[in-house]
């Protein structure tokens, strides 16, 4: 058995794998050693891993995850390696959940990849790692067209009043905060781009209320072209790439900026796990 895993700042996505076939997927919370604790890690892999998780089936664990960083590699394979005990060291991978993109949407292709999820990420990839990449710079400095970039502009657009009555009354209901309250939750409490990218969702159910809501969406994905994907040398000649819930729900948005920067949409997946799995097969 492999198990497979797709990690990003809300949830972990799991897979066990038999004979190149999914027999068993599972959800636990968002990992992210940038940010935790190997100690936390360890303790909360354990809480939430399902009990009928066949541990001593798994000859091989693959864990693809944001803030994966070449130098944590090590030490998030050796908090795995405490977690699934049984499983040979050599056989417990952890890499970027960037490498997991690209391997899910392009195999062992060279091309360009991205992620819209809460966080994003691009790269250029060579059909085997990561080449050129520009730095996403995350929740605070970057991370435009994801779900915590286009969240953060609806909070903002609801604070100043930046936007129709109507959206105003909803996103009031949605957000339950007045400043003070929503300044607590950003600047003092933990986690603040999953609180911001939940608001997408908002944004989605909503879509088709007022020309409001797809406006937000296309300025966030055209901020995200003109600051990162234009910067990429011979972008206009690649063909687009994207794995993350914010990519597949506003796929059509993604779709038309993608095409006023003149590029090709390839594939778009909701969750990288499918193609992991064939590659991993």
């Amino acid at each position: 058995m492999k198990l497979i895993a797709d990690s990003g700042a809300t949830s972990t996505n799991w897979v066990a794998v038999v004979g190149g076939k999914a027999v068993m997927s599972f959800e636990t919370s968002g990992i992210n050693p940038s940010f935790m604790t190997f100690e936390e890690i360890i303790t909360g892999l354990a809480a939430e891993l399902p009990s009928d998780l066949p541990y001593e089936e798994i000859e091989e664990v693959w864990f693809y995850g944001a803030g994966v960083t070449p130098a944590l590699e090590a030490p998030m394979r050796g908090a795995l390696g405490r977690v699934f005990s049984g499983t040979l060291p050599e056989r417990v991978h952890a890499t970027s959940d960037t490498l997991g993109a690209c391997r899910a949407l392009l195999g062992d292709k060279p091309g360009f990849a991205a992620i819209l999820g809460t966080g994003m990420n691009t790269c250029f990839y060579d059909g085997e790692k990561i080449g050129f990449k520009i730095a996403a710079l995350g929740f605070i400095l970057g991370d435009e067209g994801s779900g915590a970039y286009i969240g953060r502009k609806f909070v903002v657009d609801y604070l100043r009043g930046n936007m129709p009555d109507g959206v105003q009354q909803v996103a009031a209901r949605e957000i339950g905060l007045d400043m003070a309250g929503v300044i607590e939750q950003v600047y003092r409490k933990p986690n603040p781009n999953r609180w911001c990218a939940k608001f997408a969702k908002v944004v989605s159910d909503h879509i088709t209320e007022d020309s409001y809501y797809w406006n937000l969406v296309r300025t966030a994905f055209d901020d995200f072209f003109w600051n990162v994907v234009t910067h990429y040398e011979g972008y206009e000649m690649m063909e687009f790439n994207c794995v993350g819930s914010v990519a597949d729900g506003f796929r059509d948005v993604l779709e038309l900026v993608a095409a006023q920067y003149h590029m090709k949409v390839g594939k778009i997946l909701k969750t990288p796990l499918e193609g992991l799995v064939e590659y991993h097969s």
